[in-house]
């Protein structure tokens, strides 16, 4: 039976190890912001919509992760208030993404963002209309990308 001090010991180095995932994830969102709108990383954090959004998500997604639905929820549809970006709890969300959304956009509770990749809509747009004045990165409507994410999906369970 391990002795009260190795299990602090051990607590201590999971936080920690938490702790330093959870810095890099944010370091890299920061990094993946300036990069696509060449501001200072003051003005990323404080006035960058999709960062804030990312932000509020990382922290919905642990909740929900760890059972703590509606603590989840109500972090989810506070940042949705405050920024017009709603990103379900549950939709996985890798490092280094960046979004540059008007108003209006809403990732599912299914959804896949990979690593790296830049979501921009420029008006409204509703999942499955027709989107003429929008543009996520290659002109394709929100339909077609969610079939496009799906399709990664199944590709990526399959390596696994």
């Amino acid at each position: 039976m391990k002795s009260i001090e190795s299990r602090v010991l051990s607590g201590i180095s999971r936080v920690r190890r938490g702790v330093e995932r959870a810095c890099d994830t944010v370091i890299s969102d920061i990094k993946a912001a300036k990069k696509n709108t060449g501001a200072c990383a003051i003005g990323v954090v404080a006035f960058d919509r999709g960062f804030q959004a990312l932000f509020a998500h990382r922290i919905s997604y642990k909740l929900n992760k760890n059972g703590y639905t509606a603590a989840a929820d109500t972090v989810s549809h506070i940042a949705k208030y405050c920024t017009g970006i709603e990103l379900s709890p549950s939709a996985r969300i890798e490092q280094g993404v960046y979004i540059d959304a008007g108003s209006s956009l809403r990732v599912a509770e299914n959804a896949f963002i990979a690593r790296g990749s830049v979501i921009r809509v420029k008006a409204n747009a509703v999942s499955g209309e027709a989107c003429e004045e929008c543009e996520i990165d290659t002109a394709k409507r929100i339909d077609e990308l969610e079939a496009r994410v799906a399709e990664l999906e199944k590709k990526r369970k399959r390596v696994k």
